[in-house]
């Protein structure tokens, strides 16, 4: 359990997010270098698990078998043909979009009766930017090792 790693108090993950601003308060309060190291590992972990994971769910929905999709040396080889500072550019560009668009969801609570409504659309534009974007990166792989085949023939 990673609060008691950072010596946290125990938390649910669910009441933690749904109250973040007042969670953080509480153990920024409680010991702030520990949450303050809790929040970046925890950042940094997502961020390159999830950057590995975009690339090999385009993959499978390319067509490609499971084992194919999730195979390491596979995503690495695609990661070179797009290129590593091309890809990471854009992929940081889409979770921080995702990021804002989820604080405007979640974070802001000013319409009242419509707010579900709001959070409707919200996470339509947050499907669509982080599914379209990795489409859009994935496509430029396609055409790369497309070009790339060409060129050898």
């Amino acid at each position: 359990d990673l609060s008691t790693r950072f010596y946290l108090p125990e938390f649910h993950l669910r009441f933690a997010v749904s109250h973040l601003f007042e969670t953080l308060k509480l153990y920024y309060w409680h010991n702030p270098v520990s949450t303050i190291e809790f929040i970046v590992v925890s950042m940094m972990v997502t961020y390159i698990v999830a950057f590995f994971l975009e690339i090999s769910l385009a993959r499978l929905a390319d067509g490609g078998s499971l084992f194919g999709a999730f195979n390491i040396l596979s995503i690495k080889r695609c990661i070179d043909t797009i290129g590593w500072r091309h890809y990471t550019v854009d992929y940081t560009k889409i979770m921080l979009s995702i990021a804002i668009l989820a604080y405007l969801q979640y974070g802001i609570d000013m319409f009242g009766f419509f707010n579900w409504i709001f959070d409707l659309i919200i996470g339509l534009f947050i499907f669509a930017i982080e599914f379209i974007g990795i489409g859009k990166i994935y496509q430029e792989y396609k055409i790369k090792k497309e070009t790339r085949v060409v060129e050898i023939d």
